[in-house]
């Protein structure tokens, strides 16, 4: 996303401000935006990688023995990483237009590896900024990065509104289990107060479902996609295969037509309202396709069997009530045949997407997600819960970490025993706040579309250099404030001056 890669641009340019340090970058970008990285004089990096130079068609056979090498010198396992990309696999239809065999995927992966393979030893990085992982493209770097003992630095959200954090793993906190210990645990007097911190998330969520483009925006970005965008060069990456105007034009009306009948089919057959006189468990469904799901969480994709193994090992007095989550919408929805599965199970009730979390929340006995903040949002109305993946808010002990299907009737019941300590909220608040930082990640992005329209939509625009100085200009304080943590992450990685020192960093610009 353009957007990402003036902030990642941001970023470099305060640390070659402020650092003693050699920056090299990979940018993955299409031709009319490589060429404004090709000319900015805004960061003078050492060395700089145009990812899709490195990756194109090719009528060789895979070579299966290094991808087999490369597995077992990195210990990373790419099949594992192909099936959580949306790309390859189409994961509820994300990608309509070319179905990939398996030699072209395989072909794809070793151009990676090789690409990462020869960049890191080429630069030999002290520390790489990698961009939270949505494709296997940024997973392989990941863990390859990972694996070669080079410090890793990604920028997450905390769940608690404008607060972000630095860390060497996706959205957890480093040692954040000697922190909770340490932590103060006398901040809020009751759970009432606690539950104050979740409006400032949820309303930034809503804020950017609410900007994330109006239809006429969206209308125009589409016709100057269709108009300026679909050529041959654009379909020579991977990514592109098969996107013709035509072809994507008649997927676009249809993917329109397809939301239309499905939010007509969710607000005539989801419940509206909670039943209040009947005990029950709560399991919102996670957003798909999403990268918490499809790379975190890989072995639990398929929400609809995790809903049949809760129902199968729930007490009896129990129902079980399933919500559709908000930003669905975003991907126009599920099919209707997936909602008549959950209201087909025994024992299941589906909550239509408008209903109040919050009043959901104080009535549920026991919250269920697979790696989702609903968890946390129950321990701050005093309710237990069950998670399928680990997460930075698992350190709670009203939060249990399941790790396969034959654990759930256990862990249902000691879950069902426990109560919420205010205490062990407290020090949780108090560890998170005390690790990270405001960073308005949705007000910056408002800022920027409006100086560069269509770039939060469209992957491949002009841009001038001017342009992205004012950009910068506009959000300085918040790069500033971004960069800063950063240098105060790689001291504590160094335990020593930063500035002092000759460390070469790796940028991911993308």
């Amino acid at each position: 996303m353009l957007l990402e890669g003036i902030i990642n641009l941001g970023i470099a340019k305060y640390l070659q401000e402020n650092c003693d340090c050699q920056l090299s970058t990979l940018i993955d970008t299409n031709n009319r935006t490589k060429k404004f990285f090709q000319d900015q004089k805004i960061v003078n990096f050492d060395k700089t990688w145009y990812f899709r130079d490195h990756i194109a068609k090719s009528h060789k056979n895979p070579d299966i023995d290094y991808l087999s090498n490369f597995e077992k010198m990195y210990n990373i396992h790419l099949w594992k990483i192909v099936h959580g990309d949306r790309i390859f696999t189409n994961h509820d239809g994300t990608n309509n237009y070319h179905k990939f065999r398996r030699d072209e995927i395989l072909q794809v992966l070793e151009q990676e590896c090789k690409l990462y393979e020869q960049i890191l030893d080429d630069v030999k990085p002290d520390f790489a900024i990698i961009k939270n992982p949505d494709y296997s493209q940024s997973q392989i770097l990941l863990e390859l990065c990972q694996s070669q003992n080079i410090k890793v630095l990604i920028l997450g959200s905390a769940r608690f509104g404008t607060k972000s954090i630095i860390s060497s793993e996706v959205d957890i906190i480093d040692n954040f289990d000697k922190i909770f210990q340490n932590a103060n645990d006398k901040k809020f007097e009751s759970f009432e107060d606690v539950q104050k911190l979740l409006y400032g998330y949820n309303t930034q969520i809503m804020t950017m479902l609410k900007n994330s483009s109006t239809t006429k925006t969206k209308i125009q970005s589409g016709w100057y996609m269709l108009t300026n965008v679909l050529n041959d060069e654009y379909r020579k990456f991977y990514i592109n295969y098969g996107r013709t105007r035509s072809r994507v034009l008649i997927n676009e009306s249809k993917l329109i037509l397809k939301k239309w009948i499905r939010e007509r089919f969710i607000n005539k057959n989801l419940k509206h309202e909670l039943n209040s006189a009947t005990k029950f468990f709560y399991f919102p469904l996670q957003l798909q396709p999403e990268r918490t799901i499809l790379l975190d969480s890989p072995h639990y994709t398929n929400q609809l069997e995790l809903i049949s193994q809760i129902t199968r090992s729930m007490p009896i007095d129990f129902k079980l009530y399933i919500k559709e989550h908000p930003s669905q919408s975003i991907h126009n929805w599920r099919d209707p045949s997936f909602y008549k599965k959950i209201q087909s199970m025994i024992n299941v009730e589906l909550l239509h997407p408008s209903v109040s979390s919050a009043q959901i929340l104080k009535q549920c006995s026991l919250v269920f997600s697979i790696n989702g903040t609903s968890c946390l949002e129950a321990s701050f109305y005093g309710k237990p819960s069950i998670v399928f993946d680990d997460v930075l808010y698992s350190q709670l002990p009203s939060v249990f970490r399941v790790k396969s299907y034959e654990m759930l009737p256990s862990a249902i019941q000691h879950a069902l025993n426990t109560s919420v300590d205010l205490a062990d909220l407290n020090k949780y608040v108090d560890s998170v706040f005390t690790n990270s930082f405001d960073f308005d990640y949705v007000g910056i992005n408002s800022k920027m579309s409006k100086r560069l329209p269509h770039s939060d939509l469209v992957p491949d625009i002009e841009i001038l250099e001017k342009d992205v100085i004012a950009i910068l200009e506009d959000i300085q304080d918040d790069i500033d404030i971004l960069g800063s943590e950063y240098i105060k992450k790689i001291n504590q990685h160094n335990k020593t001056s930063l500035p002092n020192e000759n460390k070469n960093n790796f940028d991911e610009n993308k």
